[in-house]
């Protein structure tokens, strides 16, 4: 099952409490209690397979959109750095 945490809340993964399921939508897994608690107790919220793609989608974008960024400026600075 995918979920993601309620807004404003940071809710500890069952195995690991010091790592948290905030905005970004996680897969756990279907049989848990504890997240079928923590469901019911509206600090997460279930979500779908196909929202969870879509944000992956997302997050993956955003990264090469700051990859090809990040590179841009390393271009720059160095075509600089060469000229002085």
């Amino acid at each position: 099952m995918y979920v993601v945490a309620a807004k404003g809340l940071k809710v500890p993964k069952e195995f690991n409490p010091h790592d948290y399921i905030e905005q970004v939508i996680t897969k756990v897994p279907d049989d848990s209690a504890y997240y079928a608690r923590r469901i019911t107790d509206t600090d997460l919220e279930e979500t779908t397979e196909d929202a969870y793609k879509a944000q992956q989608a997302e997050i993956a974008a955003a990264a090469a959109e700051a990859a090809a960024e990040l590179e841009k400026a390393t271009k720059k600075q160095t075509k600089n750095s060469t000229a002085s």
